[in-house]
């Protein structure tokens, strides 16, 4: 017969954290740490246009009876769906990770002119 242990309360070096410290205060949101302007939310929504169009030409490739399995339809999807991907690509890394980091490159060249006056 194996000895019965009592319930006991496990303690610990370290204090317990304080719930009622609000941590959103100290970091800012996603949002406020990722620049944006006009012309990146414009660019911002043509890529979310050919991400559509890709899941759009996928699903209807593969789920249309007719379509599924003609070979020149799952070559034409195909097609379509890599220029939409290469787009997509071409417009994250060429256009929107661009303006971006201009946008970062103004924002700390403004620091540090107030830092400098």
């Amino acid at each position: 017969m194996k000895p019965k242990r009592e319930a006991g309360e496990a303690t610990s070096s370290k204090p317990a954290p304080s719930k009622a410290k609000d941590d959103t205060k100290t970091r800012p949101s996603w949002r406020e740490a990722v620049p944006t302007s006009p012309e990146i939310k414009q660019w911002r929504t043509i890529w979310w246009v050919l991400f559509g169009l890709m899941i759009v030409t996928w699903a209807t490739v593969q789920f249309v009876p007719g379509l599924r399995g003609d070979p020149q339809a799952e070559s034409i999807g195909m097609g379509v769906l890599t220029a939409a991907f290469f787009g997509t690509m071409y417009i994250e890394f060429g256009k929107i990770r661009r303006l971006r980091k201009e946008l970062l490159e103004q924002a700390q060249s403004s620091k540090k002119k107030k830092g400098a006056s």
